[in-house]
């Protein structure tokens, strides 16, 4: 697809509602802000009493839009999904020389690199984040077919292959052969790469993408020029539009109502929903429960997918090492708010020595709770029990809505 018609289609989204932004601090305390200027060093912003107010990114956790509001995929987008999270949206293609680094062409960003040994999986960005099959390298072909063993890299196609011009899918295959793959052939590419922790600044923009960035700064009102760190370098100056010697930082300019999230340390937060699970049980009088339902991580609001709880149950969770705190909310969705009446109750401590941390009920009259949960015993596991309220065990399904645990380095 021409990039300058990727560029049209993205312009004409007006982006989220900028007064419908939620602060999170570094307390774990939230509010409603609206921000008006984003820089690497802090934000300014209005709060809900319409007062103009300064954070430093010290003080902040992160800042999203509450609406988690995502624009229609353009088709022929493809999302690179990296080993410490990040999810680069654009056109994929080969580098010329480096089979083994990949290029993102980015609407707005311009043209990232990352390296083969750092992708976990290259997919269609208008579908949900794949599942990683334990073992070899995967790539899953537009008519269905399954190929297993090493992603090699990306090259150009050349006079040999079957298609002309483009960009090919170096696998070597279990059976010892290499295949040279049209990229546009290709569905998803699932590459055995090591999850590694996130860290740094990190942006996510209503197009879903999710990057790194090495500066932030003002660049008008209502606009930030962000310098994602995966960035190519150019081969001169005047190609990132910078003047020499006019102190001006390199990068891409952004509307800020498109930014959609920012956390200045991702390393400070994780979902809830990538901890892991050890188990559920029903709770009185239900003899049995569903599973959790998580919602797809690609689209949630900093990467943190929504909990849907399968009404009275007792679910718990290991917690990561580090974890000395939870913010999020507890909602019971509208279609549950004729009979749904129930508590919330978040239990936790290590194997054998849970403590009462927070409880809240949930009906129509308070269909919405904010969690803000301090730890700083730093359990190792957390349960989160529904218990049945005044009408017994019907509607009791809450969700927990963007639910974050704070880590904190001893």
């Amino acid at each position: 697809m021409n990039l300058s018609l990727i560029i049209a289609a993205l312009a004409l989204f007006s982006g989220p509602d900028p007064a419908r932004h939620t602060l999170v601090g570094a307390d774990l305390s939230r509010q409603t802000v609206t921000p008006e200027r984003l820089e690497l060093s802090g934000m300014s912003y209005v709060d809900a009493s319409g007062v103009r107010r300064t954070a430093p990114a010290s003080q902040i956790l992160a800042v999203y839009a509450a609406s988690g509001v995502r624009v229609a995929p353009v088709d022929g987008l493809r999302a690179v999904v990296t080993s410490d999270g990040q999810r680069l949206v654009g056109m994929v293609e080969h580098v010329e020389g480096d089979e083994e680094t990949i290029a993102v062409v980015h609407p707005t960003l311009g043209r990232l690199h990352v390296a083969l040994d750092r992708v976990r999986s290259i997919s269609e960005a208008s579908e949900p984040s794949p599942l990683h099959p334990p073992g070899d390298d995967t790539v899953i072909l537009s008519n269905g077919d399954l190929l297993r063993g090493f992603v090699a890299g990306l090259a150009p196609s050349d006079e040999d292959d079957a298609f002309a011009g483009g960009t090919v899918l170096l696998i070597d295959l279990d059976t010892g052969s290499r295949r040279r793959l049209g990229l546009e052939t290709v569905s998803v590419v699932l590459i055995s790469n090591p999850q590694t922790a996130a860290s740094g600044t990190r942006v996510w923009l209503s197009d879903g993408s999710a990057f790194g960035v090495r500066e932030a700064v003002a660049a008008g009102p209502g606009l930030v020029r962000l310098s994602p760190i995966d960035a190519a370098r150019p081969e001169t100056e005047s190609e990132q539009g910078v003047t020499p010697g006019d102190g001006t930082v390199p990068g891409s300019t952004v509307v800020l109502d498109n930014v959609i999230g920012w956390m200045p340390d991702a390393g400070r937060l994780r979902p809830l929903a990538s901890a892991k699970l050890i188990g559920v049980s029903p709770v009185e009088p239900r003899p049995w429960t569903d599973q959790p339902t998580i919602t797809d991580a690609a689209s949630a609001t900093l990467g943190a997918p929504d909990i849907l709880l399968p009404g009275p149950s007792s679910i718990e969770w290991e917690l990561p090492e580090g974890t000395d705190g939870l913010s999020c909310e507890v909602v019971l969705p509208e279609a549950y708010r004729d009979w749904g009446d129930c508590e919330v109750v978040i239990l936790a401590g290590d194997v054998g020595r849970m403590t009462e941390r927070w409880r809240g009920r949930l009906n129509a009259g308070t269909p919405t709770l904010a969690v803000r949960l301090d730890m700083a015993d730093r359990p190792r596991r957390m349960v989160v029990r529904v218990d049945p309220g005044e009408f017994g065990a019907v509607q009791d399904r809450p969700t927990l809505i963007t639910p974050l645990l704070r880590m904190t380095p001893r």
